[in-house]
C-alpha cells in the first residue's frame, strides 16, 4: 500500500509546476503504479522500452492516471533511462490526490 507519506517524497512542487520522479519497468504485464521505492514512484508498463514507445506510454498512462492531456505532462530528465522525472502543471497536493483516488480504484 503506497502512504500519502511515500507519494509526498516522490513528488515535488516548484515555480514551473510539480515534478513526479519515477522508476519505469518496461515489458510487463500490465500498466500500474507499483509502489514507492528510494524515493521514486515506481510504474511498470506494458509497453517495451524500444525507440522511445515506453516513454510515450508512460506519458499516456500518467495522462490517463492524473486526468489530464498528454501534452501536459512532459518528461524532463531519463529519456534512456529507467529513472525518470515528469514535469506537469498544477499543485502537488491535486496531483497526490489523483494518485490515491486511482490507486483506490
Amino acid at each position: 500500500m503506497i502512504t500519502i507519506e511515500d507519494l509526498e517524497k516522490a513528488i515535488q512542487e516548484d515555480a514551473r509546476g510539480t515534478t513526479i520522479r519515477l522508476i519505469v519497468k518496461p515489458g510487463s504485464r500490465e500498466d500500474a503504479i507499483l509502489d514507492v521505492k528510494e524515493d521514486r514512484l515506481r510504474i511498470s508498463l506494458k509497453e517495451r522500452a524500444l525507440q522511445g514507445k515506453a516513454n510515450h506510454a508512460l506519458i499516456g498512462f500518467l495522462a490517463l492516471v492524473l486526468s489530464t492531456t498528454r501534452s501536459s505532462v512532459t518528461l524532463v530528465k531519463g529519456e534512456r533511462s529507467r529513472q525518470k522525472t515528469v514535469r506537469l502543471p498544477g499543485e502537488k497536493q491535486k496531483v497526490i490526490t489523483l494518485l490515491q483516488s486511482y490507486l483506490n480504484k
